[in-house]
């Protein structure tokens, strides 16, 4: 093994750093597309019936869809996090740990 693959306390909070970004990023995203999807199946089935009931089922269910998504991804970089707190603490150890040998999936 290379020295330049050796994981250090720097390159664990650079990741948490970016995962941290990409994990708001991705939650939020999920209940907008979720809303925006209700919005527009609402509007089109609105259109097409004439219904406001049906079209008020159609946006609260895409926008449970849209929240239930975002607390699966939150579960899921819930236990990334988990796993980098398990590196971070292996690594201030004293732990020589390699970077091709660190998987999170």
């Amino acid at each position: 093994m290379d020295n330049n693959d050796i994981v250090d306390r720097e390159s664990v909070a650079q990741v948490r750093a970016i995962m941290l970004v990409s994990s708001r990023r991705v939650v939020i995203s999920a209940v907008a597309i979720g809303t925006l999807a209700g919005l527009v199946a609402s509007t089109l089935v609105y259109w097409l019936t004439g219904s406001s009931a049906k079209a008020t089922v159609m946006l609260v269910a895409f926008v449970l869809i849209g929240f239930w998504q975002a607390i699966r991804w939150r579960r899921h970089y819930r236990g990334i996090f988990k796993r980098l707190d398990d590196l971070d603490r292996r690594v201030s150890s004293g732990e020589v740990i390699y970077g091709s040998q660190t998987r999170f999936h």
